[in-house]
């Protein structure tokens, strides 16, 4: 009667289980951590806090279930599986004790518990709501008298119910009831005692029994005991785990201490593999220990998941996405930074090495029969066959495991290295070929609830594909591919204002004028394949900003001509924006004279008299290279201010805006940690050389008749010098050029050292 009084009647409130993303300095770790292999095809999802993370603990939820997987799979087995899983989860996990919701009619479970017979079962699911009720935690509040007395009241009764019991199912829950209330009244003895003789004698393999042995184990003085029954707990069950990793010691003394504590070779196990969860390096080392201990345990497949994702990460992230791996080298605190300290090495290499390794003794295990999951290991070995470029390895292992029964998560997987494989190992894109690769992309979807947090692969495997076109060097279908990368994927050509701006990000830093050509034969072309309308959707809005580009290329590579033809095919309304419309400010930037001489980085000095649009400027450019030519009286002058022309497109002009769309002292070639807006192209290399400039400054020295004018134009050489010369080679390189100065033009080298008399020298020259 006391248990009746206690419960009060089962009331439903549904609610949504909270997502939580990964949270750091930006971006680093999960937000530009690449991965294509998903970690629930070790179905382990009880375990999704210790799926490979680059921030130790994995903050992703997939799961649909609210409740721990194992406790629903006893209910659903000891129902004899009348109820669909999350009909059961509804129930036990989504209602709540004091909130009401009509949906709980509609509940099959809960209508079941209305007969007769199952008054017992339905009586323990209300105390068992009751006691949730009681232990809920405000931590902006303490628990009342009336709680805790209650507390105390429902312990007594979850110790007679589970002596009363008829079944050993209620036995065992009445007893977890009881160890549980008695752990948060902090009765230590009582959680132990209830456990010793209530629940170690019906020698159970239940979960709850392991549950309760955990309770057990935090109550115990005993460390060493304590961390050795902790192992235990880790290896039988899942929902516990996350707090045993957090806690778990991995000092070389505590770690050998406990080894002494443990009963047998299962625990030792056990203990090996907490140290290869915890390891974020190269954990083959403790795995090996763990299966030559027991070959049977039961955390070995999700141990092979978590080292592919790690090896993804450390093959690919950086190359992917330009921002370096996502587990950084540095951590505050002694012991990360000595435990990340494998990342500073050079680790290609190693990385491959470690790889093969991994695909080794994985094919050793994959043999034997205590592997239960045939399907996983297969396909595992086909992934890492994909990495390992062994195109014949990866079939192998694919035709192995669509050879057993896997579910639709492994399918999905052997779908995603299928397409993968077909991208790197077929870099022909012929028409059939492209049809293939759409149907491929168009199956992935079918796999959508299997894959892994699948908005993010979609945006990942879009990236993948476009990286090995790059480095196929086909850079049109790169950049097509990568205007399909989203799903919070971070990476270095990532646009925040629009995917389609990726595209021209990744042209901008790779493409040459034969790309652009390319380009634009695709977008021109009438009959377009599935693939090509699919990839260029969305870009039509962005013709112009894609026609500048084009154009562009040419003038980088001084193919004025070519320039010229493209840019005057954008109309001139164009060129006057003023906003962001086109990506990029034209009047903003082009507001200064080009042929002026650049005295300083100063924009103070800048002749803002007259400025050109990119054709005018470019017609401009041919109109004084005739001049030069033909005119012999103004040659030196005109090579001069073609000299000017190109030093004001380098970074230190006051025009690089003509060949650049952001400023960057940077060679652009290397992939480092900032935004691409921020870089230049790379693809310019008079932008940080200034070598065309200083071959026009040389032509004006070497034609001029005048010799305070050639000692001027030999002075504007020195300017291009500097762009190149870092500041430790600066003072060699300067005393050297002043000794050939002195050499050369004694008597002008006083007034020319410097820049204060510079610019009386070029506007001398210049109104002449």
């Amino acid at each position: 009667m006391k248990a009746i009084k206690l419960i009060a009647c089962l009331l439903l409130l549904s609610s949504q289980s909270q997502i939580a993303n990964a949270c750091s300095y930006y971006p680093y770790g999960e937000d530009i951590r690449f991965s294509l292999f998903s970690p629930n095809i070790s179905d382990e999802m009880d375990l999704e806090a210790l799926f490979y993370s680059a921030t130790y603990l994995n903050q992703y939820s997939f799961d649909q279930l609210r409740g721990p997987n194992e406790n629903i799979d006893e209910w659903y087995s000891y129902l004899d599986g009348a109820f669909e899983k999350v009909v059961i989860d509804e129930l036990i996990y989504k209602s709540s004790y004091n909130k009401p919701s009509p949906k709980l009619n509609a509940n099959q479970f809960y209508n079941f518990l209305k007969k007769e017979e199952n008054v017992a079962l339905k009586e323990y699911l209300l105390f068992a709501k009751k006691i949730e009720h009681l232990l809920y935690t405000d931590y902006w509040d303490t628990k009342t008298a009336e709680d805790i007395a209650n507390s105390k009241i429902a312990l007594e009764i979850a110790v007679n119910q589970s002596q009363a019991a008829k079944t050993e199912w209620l036995k065992l829950r009445y007893a977890y009831q009881g160890v549980v209330l008695a752990y948060y009244l902090k009765a230590d003895k009582r959680v132990i005692s209830i456990y010793d003789n209530e629940i170690a004698p019906l020698k159970s393999e239940s979960i709850i029994a392991k549950w309760s042995l955990f309770y057990k184990a935090n109550n115990i003085d005993d460390k060493y005991e304590r961390y050795r029954l902790w192992a235990i707990i880790f290896e039988k069950s899942r929902t516990k785990n996350e707090y045993i990793f957090k806690r778990f010691p991995t000092g070389e003394a505590e770690v050998a201490e406990i080894l002494e504590h443990c009963q047998s070779n299962e625990e030792k196990a056990a203990v090996y593999g907490i140290l290869a969860f915890k390891n974020p390096a190269r954990a083959y080392d403790q795995i090996v220990k763990m299966v030559d201990l027991n070959p049977k345990t039961s955390l070995l497949n999700l141990l092979l998941v978590r080292e592919i994702n790690k090896m993804e990460d450390w093959y690919y992230t950086d190359r992917y996405t330009g921002y370096g791996r996502a587990v950084q080298s540095y951590w505050y605190g002694s012991e990360d930074d000595i435990r990340f300290k494998f990342i500073d090495e050079k680790n290609f290499e190693a990385d491959k090495k470690y790889l093969t390794k991994i695909k080794r003794w994985a094919t050793n295990i994959s043999t034997e029969k205590t592997t239960t999951n045939k399907g996983l290991w297969f396909t595992s070995l086909a992934y890492m066959s994909f990495m390992l470029d062994d195109a014949a390895g990866v079939n192998f292992y694919s035709n192995k495991a669509n050879k057993y029964d896997s579910d639709k998560v492994i399918k999905a997987e052997l779908k995603t290295i299928e397409l993968l494989s077909f991208v790197k190992f077929n870099p022909v894109v012929d028409t059939d070929y492209q049809d293939e690769l759409y149907e491929k992309l168009d199956e992935i979807k079918l796999y959508k609830n299997e894959l892994y947090n699948y908005d993010r692969f979609r945006g990942q495997i879009m990236m993948a594909i476009s990286r090995k076109y790059l480095e196929h060097n086909n850079v049109v279908m790169a950049a097509l591919f990568e205007t399909k990368v989203d799903g919070g994927t971070q990476e270095l050509y990532q646009d925040w204002d629009s995917q389609t701006y990726q595209a021209f990000n990744l042209l901008n830093q790779n493409a040459q004028s034969s790309d652009m050509d390319a380009f634009f034969e695709l977008w021109n072309k009438k009959e377009k394949t599935n693939l090509e309308t699919y990839l260029l959707d969305g870009l039509e809005p962005f013709e112009w900003r894609f026609t500048d580009l084009w154009g562009t290329t040419y003038l980088r590579e001084d193919n004025l001509e070519m320039a010229l033809k493209i840019y005057e095919t954008i109309p001139d309304s164009v060129w006057q924006v003023t906003n962001h419309d086109y990506h990029y400010y034209y009047q903003q930037e082009l507001n200064a004279n080009p042929f002026e001489t650049r005295f300083s980085s100063s924009a103070m000095s800048e002749d803002r008299t007259s400025s050109y649009t990119k054709p005018e400027f470019v017609r401009k450019l041919i109109d004084i290279k005739k001049e030069a030519e033909t005119n012999t009286k103004d040659r030196a002058y005109n090579y001069m201010l073609l000299g000017n022309a190109y030093y004001n497109m380098t970074y230190n002009g006051n025009s690089w805006y003509y060949t650049e769309y952001a400023w960057s002292t940077s060679d652009g070639n290397q992939y480092y940690a900032v935004n691409h807006r921020y870089r230049n192209s790379g693809q310019n290399t008079n932008y940080v050389t200034g070598d065309r400039a200083k071959k026009y400054y040389k032509l004006a020295e070497e034609t001029s008749k005048n010799p305070e004018f050639s000692a001027f134009c030999y002075r504007l050489q020195f300017k291009c010098l500097t762009l190149r010369t870092s500041f430790a080679q600066e003072k060699h390189a300067l005393s050297k050029y002043k000794e050939r100065f002195i050499d050369k033009y004694p008597k002008f080298v006083i007034d020319l050292n410097g820049c204060d008399r510079f610019g009386y020298y070029f506007s001398k020259w210049k109104d002449a």
